[in-house]
C-alpha cells in the first residue's frame, strides 16, 4: 500500500471517541513541512512544533474531548503561576483525564504557549521530536550564520542548512520514526508556512543576573578576620594539624 493510502487509512477512525482510541493518533509524528527548528546552543540545532500545532492534533483527533483546565473543576485555574513568577502551569484534560506540566524560560504569550505544549507532551502530542537524535549544523559548510543584533550575536539556520534538517527528518521518519510512532499525520502545512507567528517573535525571558557580592568595609573585614582567628584558637590541637588549615583559611 502507497503512503498516502496508509495515512489516508489511518486517519479513517477519526476522530476517535476515547482516549483509549486517540492516543495512538497523538503521538504520531508531524511531516516535515510542520515541523520547525531553531539553534539550541552553539551549532546544536532542535526541532519544534509551534502550540497552533498542537491545538490542530487535537481537534483532529479528539475534538470533543479535550479541554484546557478541569471541565468537572471550573475553580480550578487552566493556568497557574508558580511561586516567585519562575513559571507557569498548564493543566490540560483529554476524555476526563487531567495532565499537567510547567512552562519557563518566555515571558508573555510564549510561556503560556511553552506551558500548553508542555502539558500536550503528557498525551503524546509532539513525543516523537523527543526521539530524534542530536542534529549539529556546521558553520563552515554554510549551514548556519551569525547575525548582530544590538551588542548580540545570535546564530541562525541558513536555507541551505533548513534544506538538509528537511531531508534528514525524511530518512528518519522513513527509517524510525514511522515504525516507532506509526505514520506521520499530515495537518496541511506546507514548507515555510508562516505557523504561530506570534509565538515564534516571542523572545526567551532576561535571565537573572547574578547578585553582586558585598563588598566588605573595613570594619567588617576586620570582624571577619578576627572571628576566624578565634575560631582557629579554639579548635583543638590535632585539629590544628590538619592540611592546609590556618587562620586566613
Amino acid at each position: 500500500m502507497s503512503e498516502t493510502g496508509t495515512r489516508a487509512l489511518a486517519t479513517e477512525t477519526l476522530p476517535a471517541d476515547t482516549y483509549k482510541v486517540a492516543a495512538a493518533h497523538l503521538r504520531r509524528p508531524f511531516t516535515a513541512e510542520a515541523v520547525k527548528w531553531k539553534v539550541q546552543t552553539g551549532t546544536l540545532v532542535v526541532p519544534y512544533i509551534d502550540a497552533r500545532l498542537v491545538i490542530e492534533r487535537l481537534n483532529l483527533v479528539v475534538p470533543h474531548l479535550w479541554a484546557e483546565g478541569v471541565p468537572d473543576h471550573p475553580e480550578i485555574p487552566a493556568y497557574e503561576p508558580l511561586a516567585g513568577g519562575k513559571g507557569l502551569l498548564c493543566r490540560l484534560t483529554v476524555d476526563g483525564i487531567t495532565r499537567f506540566d510547567v512552562g519557563s524560560g518566555y515571558e508573555g504569550k510564549g510561556l503560556y504557549s511553552d506551558a500548553f505544549k508542555r502539558a500536550a507532551v503528557k498525551f503524546g502530542v509532539g513525543v516523537s521530536l523527543y526521539a530524534l537524535p542530536k542534529v549539529f549544523l556546521d558553520k563552515g559548510k554554510g549551514q548556519l550564520k551569525d547575525r548582530k543584533s544590538g551588542s548580540k550575536t545570535i546564530t541562525e539556520i541558513t536555507d541551505s542548512g533548513r534544506e538538509g534538517l528537511d531531508k534528514g527528518y525524511r530518512r528518519w521518519l522513513e527509517t524510525t520514526g514511522n515504525d516507532l510512532f506509526g505514520a506521520d499525520l499530515d495537518h496541511g502545512d506546507v514548507a515555510d508556512s508562516f505557523g504561530d507567528v506570534e509565538a515564534e517573535a516571542e523572545t526567551p525571558a532576561a535571565e537573572t543576573p547574578e547578585p553582586t557580592p558585598e563588598k566588605l568595609t573595613d570594619t567588617k573585614g576586620k570582624a571577619l578576620i578576627a572571628g576566624a582567628e578565634k575560631t582557629y584558637a579554639d579548635l583543638p590541637k590535632e585539629a590544628k594539624g590538619a592540611k592546609g588549615l590556618t587562620p586566613a583559611a
